[in-house]
Order: C-alpha cells, then sequence, then structure tokens
C-alpha cells in the first residue's frame, strides 16, 4: 500500500497547482501503481 501512496499524493499535488501536462503525468503514474496492487480499474479514466 505504501507504494501507492507517493503517486497519489503527487496527484493530488499536480492537480492542486500543476500544469494539464503535470496532472495527467501524475495521473497515469497514480494508476500504475494502483494497478499494480492488482486493483486497476479504469478509475481516472485515462
Amino acid at each position: 500500500m505504501q507504494t501507492v501512496v507517493a503517486p497519489l499524493w503527487s496527484l493530488l499535488e499536480a492537480c492542486r497547482a500543476g500544469s494539464e501536462a503535470e496532472q495527467e503525468q501524475a495521473a497515469r503514474a497514480a494508476q500504475v501503481a494502483v494497478c499494480d496492487l492488482g486493483s486497476c480499474e479504469d478509475w481516472l479514466s485515462l
């Protein structure tokens, strides 16, 4: 579970103050981290 915290935190920060490109990159990284846990659903609609 700890491997998901950093990407999700980065996504939160990017959504708060990042550019659109930074948000998309952070969203993809967060989705990969969640999928690696075996809970892969298209939860971010990327």
